[in-house]
């Protein structure tokens, strides 16, 4: 399943304080921006390993990152290269707090 995701513009960001959980309460004012989008790609088990390698040959080695724990296994690639620990991506982090509670399968994700 490939889906074009909606980007979106922050007109206003203000910062209010930093939360226990490492995320930050905000006020901010988002525009969506219909120009743009990123793909998310859920892809079978069996095809992971396929996809995965061609993004490292699309996009090469410096813009992707990858993560694999057993259950969730997630690419990203960028061409402007990604610049944070694929297992910190949020939708990772949105799976493993689902995972806690409702036992979900294994999953891959490819993202470009």
């Amino acid at each position: 399943m490939t889906l074009q995701t909606n980007v979106k513009v922050n007109l206003g960001l203000n910062v209010l304080r930093k939360r226990e959980d490492g995320f930050h309460d905000i006020e901010t004012l988002f525009l969506p921006c219909h120009e743009y989008s990123d793909v998310l790609e859920v892809i079978m088990g069996d095809d992971y390993s396929r996809t995965s390698a061609s993004l490292f040959a699309r996009y090469g080695e410096d813009q992707v990152a990858q993560a694999v724990d057993g259950k969730l296994m997630i690419t990203i690639a960028r061409k402007e290269g990604v610049d944070w620990a694929a297992e910190k991506d949020l939708c990772a982090r949105a799976y493993s707090l689902l995972d806690k509670d409702f036992d979900l399968p294994p999953v891959p994700f490819a993202f470009r």
